[in-house]
């Protein structure tokens, strides 16, 4: 529709509903379904276009502006517009989705309408901007785009989009008032709210007062996540509206001066008037069940407690409308006996299970409503039990009480339970309900259950410590207390652990060496403690053995080490001994050296300054698994020279507990010999592995199983291994070889 008219015209009412630029012009650069613009005639003084109670519904423009109205000034005839009372719905152009007006001094007035549901979208992807962008849109202003001065007074601008700027509202100011000092937009008790980002747009300014946004984007108005608007539609007037829901921040928020008299649906405005273009009639509230109603102490109360907002006149009440309970802080109360708060649904109902707190007695809980004034009164009562703390029943698993239970008896055993039953489980039914059990237990402890307050008092497992425990059930009910007891008794473990020994017994202060534990009772082992660590993982080998890495340690540090099982414990004093590298030197006459783990190493005169070094090592794999008591490396320098050999021998005293050998057994050291140095005239020489070379019996050394010592002449710089491993070896002797031969062993 565009209008022609050398007079004000009049629209109202009126429905414009799906209308297209194509089918109201035959000119292809009409923009607006419904145009204003001044006639060439000069008899004309005080042209206008005047819409009243219209609706603008689906119409649009395909490429141009003002979906619904164009305010034009494509050759400087714009008029005046003044819109009051209109509803503009689903309306799409590329700028202003449902109103746009040009660059004009040629003013707009907006009240008491409703802007919902409009589109500014750009349908083109040539570059864009200045005078090309406001006369062929860029998807600025999902419901106004405002280029010319406008007044915008009770309006409600709602969930409009834009693709470009401004979901709801885009201003740039025309040309001609770029540079004066006054408000070119001022809106009055308008809401412009979405759920997008950034609701206005454009480089122009929005003032004037009293307005609310979900962002800040909108001058000075107040800003609220959620303005409490419900669903679009007819609730009285000429056009569909959109409702102001209980909570609402635009309710009795607007600026009194600015009231219109009546509502876009002519409903009266009472009093301060709501934002926006709808004036709610207000909600009633209160309680429709749970009130009054009563419970025992510390449980729920039956019903509910529900509340709701109604509406006299079929408006919406929900969702989102906050309610608070408040209850006594002291004396009988709920739980929590803080402020609750919640939001109705939307039917407007909010509904509270309730619990009563440990307190008897009849209280009042306040229920506020934020749209309504008098708050309302729900009257609960908590009811404490009789002073009654018998019991019907007593029952413990596992076990059977003796006496068989009866109310009067209050001391009762359970007779004795297997060491591997660690707790026990206790059940009490009251006689009064409302009444507490609160367990415990001796040595032991017993997690008690939230109280339920029920007949039903089941009890968290009791646990239970080796010999004799007492489980007490203490009963509280109203001002009294009773006590029952049930002795029972765990029965001591039926396994023994015994830590034997370990091999080897000392090792190298970093740790990482591969020991071995040898006792008894192991199969159920669950943890393996050495010093305060535990040690993870280790291997169960049988019975008898345990396999696991050693962990570090300080050199001289002795560890005690433990393992338990399911059934038992056992504890081995000083089991291990972490050895360190020791280094000593004599003179030309030569002299003993002592290391720190107290092996002695006798040194005969070599005719010069000379320096021995003792370093513990890692014991060979191969005898991992025999009785491994020492893992050494020896070294030396004569003169500041090292050398491999020498040729007065250095004796070597290795102190061992004869306890830790096995009865028929003996320590023998042995020595790695390379494949260089181990070759030898015919016969046979057989290893444990195949690797390079042999461990072979050092000759010449001697065990005193009384003493403890074991002694050897040590004449080359290498390896040795002290163990009870017999390792047989046959061959001829042949010459030069610094040994004496050895037919077996």
């Amino acid at each position: 529709v565009r209008l022609f008219t050398p007079v004000a015209v009049h629209f109202t009412p009126h429905h414009l509903t799906n209308l297209m630029q194509d089918f109201v012009s035959d000119q292809p650069n009409m923009q607006g379904s419904a145009s204003a613009s001044r006639a060439s005639n000069a008899a004309d003084t005080a042209p206008a276009l005047f819409v009243r109670d219209s609706e603008f519904v689906n119409n649009r423009v395909t490429f141009g502006n003002g979906g619904a109205i164009v305010q034009s000034n494509s050759s400087g005839d714009a008029i005046p517009v003044s819109i009051t009372g209109t509803t503009f719905y689903s309306n799409t152009a590329t700028n202003g989705g449902a109103i746009a007006t040009d660059n004009s001094l040629i003013s707009i007035e907006i009240a008491n309408s409703t802007f919902h549901n409009n589109t500014a979208f750009a349908n083109f992807t040539r570059p864009c901007t200045g005078q090309c962008r406001a006369a062929n849109g860029s998807g600025d202003g999902g419901a106004l785009y405002l280029h010319s001065p406008s007044f915008v007074t009770n309006t409600t601008i709602y969930s409009n989009s834009a693709s470009s700027s401004g979901n709801g509202v885009f201003v740039t100011p025309p040309l001609l008032l770029r540079s004066s000092a006054g408000s070119d937009f001022v809106f009055v008790n308008t809401i412009v709210a979405g759920t997008g980002s950034a609701q206005c747009g454009g480089d122009g300014t929005i003032t004037g007062n009293h307005n609310i946004a979900t962002d800040a984007s909108c001058g000075n108005a107040d800003v609220y996540a959620s303005v409490g608007i419900g669903n679009f539609g007819n609730y009285g007037g000429f056009a569909s509206t959109l409702p102001l829901l209980p909570g609402s921040p635009a309710l009795n928020a607007g600026d009194a001066a600015a009231c219109s008299t009546a509502d876009q649906r002519s409903i009266a405005r009472v009093g301060i008037c709501d934002v926006g273009a709808f004036e709610s009639r207000g909600f009633r509230f209160g309680i429709v069940s749970g009130s009054p109603q009563s419970t025992s102490i510390g449980t729920n109360f039956a019903q509910p407690l529900v509340v709701a907002y109604t509406s006299s006149y079929s408006e919406p009440v929900g969702p989102g409308g906050p309610i608070t309970l408040t209850a006594p802080n002291s004396g009988a109360s709920i739980l929590p006996n803080t402020q609750i708060t919640g939001v109705v649904d939307a039917s407007g109902r909010l509904t509270t299970t309730l619990r009563a707190n440990d307190i008897g007695g009849t209280y009042a809980v306040t229920v506020a409503a934020q749209s309504v004034a008098t708050p309302v009164i729900a009257s609960l009562t908590n009811n404490a039990p009789p002073d009654d703390t018998s019991l019907v029943n007593l029952e413990i698993h596992p076990g059977t009480l003796a006496p068989t239970f009866i109310s009067s008896t209050k001391g009762y055993s359970a007779g004795v339970v297997p060491y591997v039953v660690a707790s026990a489980t206790v059940t009490a039914t009251t006689s009064a309900e409302g009444a507490n059990v609160v367990y415990s237990a001796a040595p032991g402890s017993c997690t008690n259950p939230i109280p339920n307050k029920g007949l039903s008092q089941a009890s968290a497992p009791c646990t239970l410590e080796v010999g004799l425990n007492v489980i007490t059930a203490t009963v509280y009910s109203g001002e009294s207390t009773g006590v029952y007891t049930i002795t029972i008794t765990r029965a001591a473990p039926e396994i023994t652990l015994v830590i034997g020994n370990m091999w080897p017994k000392t090792g190298v202060p970093a740790g990482g060496m591969p020991v071995s534990l040898l006792g008894e009772g192991f199969l159920n082992v669950i943890t393996l403690t050495v010093g305060v660590t535990e040690v993870l993982p280790f291997t169960i080998v049988n019975d008898y053995r345990i396999d696991f890495v050693m962990l570090p340690g300080t050199a001289g540090q002795k560890v005690d080490v433990k393992v338990e099982s399911q059934d038992a414990s056992a504890l081995a004093q000083q089991i291990f001994t972490y050895l360190g590298t020791s280094s000593g030197s004599v003179g030309a006459g030569g002299g003993t050296i002592t290391t720190s783990s107290g092996v002695t190493l006798v040194v005969a005169g070599l005719g010069g300054s000379f320096v021995l070094t003792f370093t513990p090592t890692t014991p060979p794999q191969q005898f991992i698994g025999n009785l491994l008591m020492y893992s050494f490396q020896l070294d030396a320098m004569l003169n500041g020279d090292s050398i491999p050999t020498i040729s007065n021998p250095v004796t070597i005293t290795l102190s061992v507990n004869p306890a830790d050998v096995p009865v028929g057994e003996t320590p023998y050291l042995y020595e790695y010999v390379p494949p260089s140095t181990s070759n030898r005239v015919g016969g046979e020489s057989r290893a444990l592995d195949a690797a390079p070379g042999n461990w072979q019996f050092v000759p010449g050394q001697a065990y005193d199983a009384v003493n403890g010592v074991v002694t050897a002449p040590l004449y080359r710089m290498s390896s040795y291994t002290l163990s009870t491993l017999v390792l047989k070896t046959w061959y001829f002797p042949y010459v030069g070889r610094p040994y004496a031969p050895l037919d077996s062993r």
